[in-house]
């Protein structure tokens, strides 16, 4: 399959290019394979002393350009670094620009050990299942923590400035399968889901596409990393507190029992957790209709799903019951 890159990109060159980021200059071994990313292809290196660095390089196909992708990662990543979330990637080194030996822009992180999780209505069996869980649910709290930061701008204030852009795109005639009634008809639901206890709650890190792929595990399901960090954000924590999105229902499948079940194990281990932000987290995962929550949330950052949503009359087709299994406070103390 080729490979969606400039075409001055020259794979060869890759060891000679990363070998500048070694105090030793040692030019490592390019592994034989590379692994196709949402976004980016990723490239192995090892060296002569064991260590492996992973080589990121953005297709050209991505949403922001090459450039760009590299430069909101290196910041990301460096973000992750800087408040120590262990299962992020470490920051090595970057190339913002064509004119390299690579031919095409690069970030180097270093390589996490472990296998992509597998996720499925069986596999893995309960109990590792939900240990997994509680382990997702515990990282995802510790990383709302560790970069929360407060905002001048509420979260109503936030949403309504992205709906904006979106609405100017389809003035535009950017988006030709958004019509401006769909924008104002997203607009009328805001308040329903931005509820005001939700609206001075801080921005934090959201890693934007948190699915098993992304998710790297031993043999015996112990999470060693967190991949796929391109799509990662500053958002409300409306946004960053939800389900992870392979617990986020679609829009037009039932939640099936196992997924009932997969949810209260989330929320039982935030409600061991006696923070603002751990419960914060339970009402944006409990209370209200949180599969609706999802979906419209999806839809300010997704044009595909606003599409979906528009054509649904904003409602879900399948009404899910039973989903509050915690029911922690409406008072919000953050």
């Amino acid at each position: 399959m080729s490979l969606d890159l400039s075409p001055s990109f020259k794979r060869e060159n890759i060891p000679v290019a990363v070998s500048t980021f070694r105090s030793d200059g040692e030019v490592p071994v390019l592994d034989s394979q590379h692994f196709e990313g949402n976004l980016c292809y990723v490239f192995k290196v090892n060296f002569s002393d064991e260590e492996s660095w992973a080589v990121r390089i953005p297709n050209t196909t991505s949403q922001k350009p090459p450039i760009a992708y590299v430069e909101k990662e290196q910041i990301i990543i460096q973000e992750l670094n800087r408040v120590a979330f262990r299962p992020a990637p470490r920051f090595i080194g970057a190339s913002n620009t064509f004119d390299n030996p690579v031919g095409h822009p690069f970030i180097v992180l270093s390589w996490l050990e472990g296998s992509p999780l597998t996720w499925s209505p069986t596999s893995p069996p309960r109990p590792i299942r939900d240990e997994v869980l509680r382990e997702i649910t515990e990282l995802q709290l510790q990383l709302i923590y560790r970069t929360s930061e407060s905002r001048i701008a509420t979260c109503t204030e936030w949403f309504e400035t992205v709906i904006g852009h979106r609405l100017l795109q389809v003035q535009r005639g950017e988006l030709p399968e958004i019509t401006i009634k769909d924008c104002f008809d997203q607009i009328s639901f805001l308040d329903q889901v931005v509820q005001p206890r939700f609206d001075n709650l801080p921005h934090a890190m959201d890693h934007g596409f948190l699915m098993p792929h992304n998710i790297l595990v031993d043999s015996k399901y112990k999470i060693t990393g967190i991949v796929g960090w391109g799509l990662a954000a500053k958002v409300p924590i409306l946004l960053a507190g939800r389900f992870p999105r392979f617990l986020q229902l679609g829009l037009s499948l039932p939640a099936s029992q196992t997924l009932l079940q997969d949810r209260h194990v989330c929320l039982v281990t935030l409600s061991s957790h006696h923070t603002n932000i751990a419960h914060a987290m339970k009402v944006i995962q409990s209370e209200g209709d949180v599969d609706f929550r999802h979906c419209y949330l999806d839809s300010i950052a997704n044009t595909g799903t606003h599409r979906e949503m528009a054509r649904l009359g904003w409602k879900l087709p399948l009404k899910n019951l039973g989903m509050s299994v915690v029911q922690p406070s409406t008072e919000m103390m953050l």
